[in-house]
């Protein structure tokens, strides 16, 4: 599959890195791009990983889905619910479609019923949206991979997000051990970011119904975003 990546920001830049799958992109969006251009640009490849802000995701996910194209979106899906549902009844007759809940694929990582707390720490910086937009979806998708009946208000009882001061470590944590990908070994060089777009590649995508109780709990918890 060849991939175009959307975004130059330092996520993006993460994904062109041949230890986190880089070798499947073929093109770049230089910057921001309407929807002429974008569409223009999706001839030329056969999905997308959208790494922007998230204020961009719902457009050009929609715009990538009409077209056809696979697509592979970092968290947070979107900013609101509505948003979110609208993009997942799209990708349902359509796809592959995935969302980077990266954390899923760390070495760290092993889906069971003792999974007790799930937990992010975060530092305190000029991100435009709330730190449970940034970490929380990681989160959740670790719940609803280890309690797949929860309920909404359930997953959220197992996931916390706190501050910490600068200088110690964020990162998400759970019963001892840490998920971030500082702890992966250095001489790993499969990357949880390189098994994931591994598995997008090859089709191996989460369902639109295990995204949308992600993104359901979410916003049930954070629910003050626009569009």
């Amino acid at each position: 599959m060849r991939l175009g990546l959307v975004g130059t920001g330092p996520q993006a830049q993460r994904y062109l890195l041949p230890k986190n799958g880089g070798a499947h992109i073929v093109s770049q969006v230089p910057g921001r791009i309407g929807p002429a251009e974008y569409q223009d640009w999706l001839q030329g490849v056969d999905g997308v990983i959208i790494a922007t802000h998230p204020d961009g995701h719902r457009w050009l996910a929609l715009d990538a889905l009409y077209e056809g194209k696979a697509v592979l979106c970092e968290k947070p899906l979107c900013l609101n619910l509505e948003d979110c549902e609208e993009v997942l009844e799209a990708a349902a007759s359509r796809g592959p479609f995935d969302v980077a809940h990266t954390h899923l694929w760390s070495a760290h990582f092993r889906p069971r019923k003792d999974a007790g707390v799930a937990r992010a720490a975060y530092h305190v910086n000029d991100r435009s949206y709330s730190p449970w937009l940034d970490w929380g979806p990681h989160l959740l998708a670790m719940m609803v991979h280890c309690y797949p009946y929860a309920s909404a208000a359930e997953l959220l009882e197992r996931v916390e997000v706190s501050k910490v001061p600068e200088d110690q470590p964020r990162g998400v944590f759970a019963g001892g051990h840490d998920w971030s990908y500082d702890s992966l070994p250095k001489q790993e060089r499969k990357t949880p970011m390189w098994l994931m777009v591994e598995s997008f590649v090859r089709g191996l995508t989460h369902s639109t119904n295990f995204n949308r109780r992600v993104y359901r709990a979410l916003f049930a918890q954070e629910n003050h975003a626009t569009r």
